[in-house]
């Protein structure tokens, strides 16, 4: 797969899994560019991780690497060195259209997206756990 990136500059893909739903579904076609620059965030990276290739948002942008977050997933990923970072996503296949991630309205769906589940769904998630335990704890 890195093969065809450094070659061809870019590579096209299924995706499998469901880290990145609703942006990503499994069986969309993905179209990912070789990285040239850093990236920022919002960007979708294509990494190397634990011996995996993920492809997941980039939530903090550090001097030497990357934090990064499936958009499906509460827990970031561990720190991604710069070196271990090769792509980047351009655009999504999804049945009859095309999804071009570069575009605003892209940039705009996700940040409102991550912005209302990770400030509030999550905080109220826990909330609803802590009191449950609360709960549990006075019985």
């Amino acid at each position: 797969m890195l093969q065809i990136l450094e070659q061809k500059g870019f590579i096209e893909r299924r995706a499998t899994g469901s880290s990145m739903m609703p942006f990503i579904r499994s069986g969309d076609t993905l179209i990912i560019s070789k990285l040239n620059g850093k990236l920022k965030k919002g960007d979708i990276a294509l990494f190397e991780q634990d011996g995996k290739y993920l492809l997941h948002r980039v939530v903090k942008v550090y001097i030497n690497g990357y934090k990064c977050r499936g958009d499906n997933r509460y827990k970031a990923d561990a720190f991604v060195p710069r070196e271990k970072v090769f792509g980047k996503l351009d655009a999504i296949y999804k049945k009859d259209k095309i999804v071009e991630c570069n575009s605003k309205r892209f940039k705009m769906l996700s940040k409102l997206y991550n912005f209302v589940l990770f400030r509030y769904f999550n905080v109220f998630c826990m909330r609803a756990i802590s009191r449950k335990r609360h709960k549990n704890d006075n019985k």
